[in-house]
Parts: structure tokens; C-alpha cells; sequence
């Protein structure tokens, strides 16, 4: 049985349209920080703040710590270390006021992430597009921001797939502000993210009806899968042959028991997600060759081993904001796109 999906875990995906104050709010993103003077303790001293000019024109006597902790007021816990240059904003709230001013009331999902150190937001830039039998995707943007540095502010190329909530070639920037910059958009910068989000998403439908039109067999996809995930081997190594003391032979190990195993696990992913397309949909195609294979990497194979659940689920999130999909990417590649 296929394991819940880890952006419904993490996301409200309802795709209904409303404020992007109201999608914060509602996940517990609208909470307050401070900043407070980040410093050591010494035997000699006390504790001591670290200081540094405000600018490089500053006399000595105007010095600013330099680092601030940000903690969350509502839980006084410390999400994220600062230089002076840093942009100090107080909430999350800075984010949905652009959004609000970029396409009002047109938000679609909030995720909150490691108790409020980033955040990421989708917002629709245009009606879903149905590719036929109801497989629907959506042509939306993500935004992100953090507390902790991790994150710059910025607008994604983002399009979802309703059917399995894949996130279709995530990683593009449209628009990024260093945390040392005004995190602002101008009215030109709408135009073109806009403009470049659209193209976007008229590029992704193109692909997506191309990969369709295209049957695929269930072995066509078994040697897909051993193409983006080859099969361990023995590998081979010269050792000195003890016996008689002189000359060499070649000797084989076998892999790894782990490595095997970890190899077979991939497979039997690939293979439940190929055999889920095919159960909704019907006739093997690329397109569904290449959900498949998307779908295993992003539920499953980025969650990797380590944490609870929630802990795999937002590790497989981030991985997924950032474009950190080599094996869907390398799809698209082996599909002759």
C-alpha cells in the first residue's frame, strides 16, 4: 500500500484560492521573532558579545553585535543565527503581503518547516490544465522564505500534479533577494515573473502531452529503472597470492548486503508507483513513466532512513523545493525529451 503522501503531510493542497494571510494563519505561520545579541561565556569576562562596525565607515565606538539569534516569541525558542547585514523582518507576514500584491486572493498551500525556520507557499498563476481522463495539473508558483538562512526569499517555477502531488521540475528561480537585500518586488519584477511563470507552465503542459501520445511497455520501464539505478556488481581487486609467496591474482566481492538491498528497495518502489499509474490510468505511456519514477523519488526514496515521520516527510519537501530530483530529472533525459 502506497505510504501518505508527504507534501499532503506537510501542505493543504485543497487548491482552493484565497489570501495568502489566510494559508498562513491557518498553519501556524504567522508567528512573531525577535532578535537578541548572540554571545559566549569566558571564566575571565563574563559573557561576551562579539562586535563588529555597522558598516565598514563606522567609528569603532558604533559597533554591533555581530551575530543576533532570532527566536520565536510565542515558543522563545532560537530558529536561526544572524549578521548585523541581515534583513530583520518580525514575521512571515512580509511574504504574504507580496503575494497579496502580486495576484490577489490566489494562494493554494502553506507548508511551515522545522518549527518555522522556512517556509514555502504556492500560489496559482492560471487555471488547471486537463491533459485528459481527468489527469490534471496545475501551473502555480512556490514561494519561499527562512528564518534560519537556509532560504533566500524567492518565486519558483512550480506545477503540480493533483493525481499524486508531484512537484513538476521544482528548482527554477524566478525572483531571489539575499537576506541582506529589501525583500520587495517592483511592478517590472511582476511583469516578468509572471511572464516567465506562464512560459513555464505552457512548457510543462507541451512535455507532459508529448510523454502521453507516447506508449511505453512494462519492460521499457524495467530497463528505465536499472538505467537510472544500475545493479550493484562484483567488483574485482589484485591481491598477492600467499601460497607461493610471489605473483598476484584477481579475486571478486561481492556488494554489500546493504548496497544490495538498498538497490532492490529503489526498485520495488519504481515499480509499485509504475503499477499505481497504470491501475488509474490504464495503457503504459511515458507520462506515466515519468510520474512513476518522480513519484518513488519524491515520497519515498528522498525520504531517506533517519527521523520520525514528520521528520522524513519535510527532508523529502526540501528536497523537492531545492530541485534535488536528480533521478526524475535524468528521466526526462532517458524519455527523449
Amino acid at each position: 500500500m502506497r505510504m501518505e503522501s508527504n507534501f499532503r503531510d506537510q501542505m493543504i493542497k485543497s487548491g482552493d484560492k484565497k489570501s495568502a494571510h489566510e494559508y498562513l494563519s491557518e498553519n501556524g505561520g504567522d508567528f512573531e521573532v525577535w532578535y537578541n545579541e548572540a554571545g559566549y561565556y569566558t571564566f575571565e569576562k563574563g559573557f561576551v558579545v562579539p562586535r563588529v562596525p555597522a558598516t565598514r565607515h563606522k567609528a569603532e565606538e558604533d559597533m554591533s553585535p555581530q551575530f543576533n539569534w532570532v527566536i520565536r516569541r510565542d515558543t522563545r525558542e532560537p530558529i536561526g543565527i544572524h549578521g548585523p547585514g541581515y534583513s530583520q523582518n518580525t514575521s512571515y507576514t512580509f511574504v504574504a503581503d507580496m503575494m497579496e500584491s502580486f495576484l490577489p486572493e490566489s494562494t493554494t498551500g502553506c507548508a511551515v518547516l522545522d518549527g518555522g525556520r522556512r517556509l514555502f507557499m504556492t500560489q496559482s498563476i492560471g487555471e488547471p490544465v486537463d491533459l485528459g481522463d481527468g489527469d490534471v495539473i496545475k501551473p502555480e508558483i512556490a514561494w519561499t522564505a527562512s528564518f534560519d538562512g537556509t532560504w533566500s526569499t524567492g518565486v519558483y517555477d512550480f506545477t503540480s500534479r493533483v493525481f499524486c502531488s508531484n512537484m513538476l521540475m521544482m528548482g527554477t528561480a524566478l525572483f531571489k533577494a539575499r537576506r541582506t537585500d529589501q525583500h520587495d518586488i517592483t511592478a517590472e519584477y511582476r511583469s516578468r515573473i509572471l511572464g516567465d511563470a506562464i512560459a513555464h507552465a505552457e512548457k510543462m503542459k507541451h512535455i507532459a502531452r508529448i510523454l502521453k501520445d507516447q506508449s511505453y511497455t512494462d519492460e521499457q520501464f524495467r530497463i528505465l529503472t536499472k538505467q537510472l539505478v544500475p545493479e550493484p556488481k562484483p567488483r574485482s581487486r589484485v591481491v598477492k597470492t600467499l601460497s607461493t609467496g610471489a605473483g598476484t591474482h584477481r579475486e571478486w566481492i561481492a556488494p554489500h548486503k546493504k548496497t544490495y538491498e538498498s538497490w532492490e528497495e529503489k526498485q520495488r518502489y519504481f515499480k509499485n508507483e509504475w503499477r499505481r499509474e497504470l491501475e488509474t490510468w490504464g495503457d503504459g505511456n511515458k507520462w506515466l513513466a515519468y510520474n512513476a519514477i518522480q513519484g518513488a523519488e519524491q515520497h519515498y526514496i528522498n525520504r531517506g532512513t533517519r527521523g520520525n515521520h514528520e521528520a522524513k516527510s519535510t527532508r523529502s519537501l526540501i528536497k523537492a523545493v531545492e530541485g534535488k530530483t536528480p533521478l526524475a530529472k535524468k528521466t526526462l533525459e532517458l524519455l527523449n525529451v
